[in-house]
């Protein structure tokens, strides 16, 4: 029993590690990553894990006192769970990926495409560093 409490608090602090190294990383590259808003896609990820691993260990914690049976606390579990995802879901689905926005298409001459505003940043940092080469060699000749 003491191994486990051990291993569950060797774990949050190594879980707690890596989300503030993910913050270092975001606020390092923020100028480059600033058009596809990293922060909500990381909370919206990290909030349904989160959630659902402490939202498990309250659970269990309160399973002794109340004398549930392992299947009533996997039920309340699945319940929780069931609640939270749908909500967790709308902030992720409008913060993290917002609807689609529209751009120039280059196939069709003036017609407009739908694409995502997280899609189109990442299309323009996969065009950027051939922009850059192609200037390199414009330079050098």
């Amino acid at each position: 029993d003491n191994i486990a409490i051990a291993l569950s608090a060797v774990t949050f602090l190594l879980c707690s590690f890596a989300i503030m190294f993910v913050f270092y990383f975001e606020s390092g590259y923020r100028h480059h990553l600033e058009k596809t808003e990293p922060l909500w896609k990381f909370l919206g990820v990290k909030g349904i894990v989160s959630v659902t691993y402490f939202q498990w260990l309250v659970i269990s914690a309160l399973a002794s006192p109340l004398k549930w049976t392992s299947n009533q606390v996997y039920l309340f579990h699945c319940l929780l769970y069931a609640f939270w995802m749908p909500l967790l879901a709308l902030v992720h689905t409008f913060l993290a990926y917002p609807f689609y926005s529209f751009r120039r298409s280059e196939q069709a001459e003036g017609a407009l495409a739908p694409m995502a505003p997280w899609l189109l940043t990442w299309l323009k940092t996969l065009e950027e560093p051939s922009e850059q080469r192609r200037a390199e060699r414009g330079g050098a000749e």
